[in-house]
């Protein structure tokens, strides 16, 4: 009777189990096995399975080599564990198989007990894991002949300017010469970056080491006392309708340094004045305010505009870092994603505060540092 219970309740374990269980005797004959292996065989039941070879199921080359394998286990008496596919009712099939011997009291071999775990969804995932990385290398390729092209497209133009610059310096007003001079400098800058940046992922792919190139950087040291009013003044020469303010609301003596990639800081600012300008409404002045100050050991800067401000769906997309997809007219589309990019490659933290009809303001935390030697 107590035989009976613990034979009942072991078959109920076995049957719980999520995987194939089977067991056979010596000679290679099936004695057992859970619902699951039978299903997978393509039996009406259990019982159907017992007495049945691995030439029940399988062609001769399989099956032999099923049997040399068995053969080993029960012979040795060691354990044996490989990954195994084939098709299995016409599907094509991946497992992890264990075998393992079994010995009698007196410690004789008397079968062989196998589990095994269907892993073909964990493959299949894999196999699409590396075609994916097969594209982003081939994407990444692409992206570097490009900046190449792109990089050797831009020169001539850049050549031009530099040559116009040369021929005007003395007829041109200051502020228009320095408008001009830090056009070139910021096209020759972002040119060089961009074919260094994708130079290195190309080198990096045809030497088969693992890519290096990360969009965190340790940066160079940004002044925001130089930088921050020069952009605001290219802003204001090149929307001469928009009335942008800059307000240093730090009231110390000592220069306020952040670090990270100056190309990209610019284009950032660029591009939150930008949003911001095309944010109001036609027919309206923009009135825009840009303003810095530390606050502890970080550094806050402040994008404020009179705009159409936005909604909370895109407020919130924007928070949680999504691609943010929006007509002109409401501004905030253009460059979203190199602004929340720079920022997290900064390390930095973003805060937008926006109502409809009353304006948005952008508020970009940095961690200060300190003046460095050279400045």
């Amino acid at each position: 009777m107590v035989e009976s219970i613990e034979s009942t309740l072991l078959q109920n374990i076995i049957e719980q189990l999520p995987c194939h269980i089977y067991w056979m005797n010596r000679n290679n004959v099936y004695l057992g096995c859970n619902e699951a292996q039978a299903k997978d065989l393509g039996l009406q039941s259990k019982d159907k399975f017992i007495g049945r070879t691995n030439f029940d199921f399988h062609d001769t080359i399989t099956a032999k080599k099923l049997d040399s394998i068995n053969e080993f286990v029960m012979s040795t008496g060691k354990s044996y564990e490989v990954e195994e596919n084939g098709y299995v009712l016409g599907e094509w099939k991946n497992c992890l198989t264990k075998k393992i011997a079994l010995f009698d009291s007196l410690g004789k071999v008397v079968g062989l007990l196998g589990v095994s775990f269907d892993i073909t969804a964990k493959k299949r995932l894999e196999e699409l894991k590396i075609e994916e990385l097969k594209n982003k290398i081939k994407a990444k390729e692409e992206l570097y002949k490009i900046a190449r092209e792109v990089s050797h497209d831009i020169a001539s133009p850049v050549s031009a300017l530099k040559a116009i610059e040369y021929i005007y310096k003395d007829k041109l007003e200051a502020p228009d010469l320095k408008m001009l001079s830090s056009a070139i400098k910021s096209i020759e800058d972002m040119a060089g970056k961009m074919l260094t940046k994708y130079r290195a992922v190309n080198e990096s792919i045809e030497t088969g080491k693992k890519e290096v190139v990360d969009d965190k950087v340790e940066g160079e040291y940004i002044s925001l006392d130089v930088i921050l009013p020069d952009i605001v003044e290219n802003m204001k020469y090149s929307n001469n309708e928009a009335n942008i303010e800059i307000n240093r609301e730090y009231k110390g003596d000592r220069p306020v340094f952040i670090k990270g990639e100056c190309g990209k800081f610019l284009r950032m600012m660029t591009n939150l004045i930008k949003n911001a300008i095309e944010a109001v409404e036609q027919g309206e002045k923009a009135k825009i305010e840009v303003s810095y100050a530390v606050k502890d050991e970080e550094v806050e800067i402040k994008v404020k505009d009179n705009g159409k401000g936005m909604s909370q769906d895109m407020l919130e997309k924007i928070m949680r870092g999504e691609k943010v997809s929006t007509t002109k007219s409401y501004g905030y589309g253009i460059g979203m994603q190199q602004i929340t990019g720079t920022i997290k490659s900064m390390e930095g933290q973003l805060l937008v505060r926006s109502k409809e009809n009353k304006g948005t303001e952008f508020i970009l935390n940095f961690k200060k540092v300190e003046r460095p030697n050279h400045c």
